[in-house]
């Protein structure tokens, strides 16, 4: 008796955000891309494409949540030279 009294729109806003339903975990794509590229609109599409087709399709997204993340950690080398840093699995 009590659920027939609330409003169906209530029921959304009772909902988890999107990004908390476990359903989403299994979508998200994280790609790790540095500053040079990341503001080079060809290589962003070029990068986007080859995302795609790893994930199945080069024309479409099939509802994955690409997040493209900038490079901001680096590190100094033996050599002395600043270069990211490496972290996740490697190909």
């Amino acid at each position: 008796m009590y659920e027939d009294t609330i409003p169906n729109w209530w029921n959304l806003l009772r909902r988890p955000p999107h990004w908390v339903m476990h359903d989403q975990f299994e979508k998200v794509v994280t790609v790790r891309v540095d500053a040079r590229t990341f503001h080079d609109f060809n290589s962003m599409q070029k990068i986007t494409a080859q995302t795609l087709g790893r994930l199945g399709c080069e024309g479409c997204h099939s509802g994955f949540d690409i997040r493209y993340l900038l490079e901001r950690e680096f590190h100094v080398n033996p050599a002395g030279e600043v270069v990211p840093i490496e972290t996740g699995f490697q190909v």
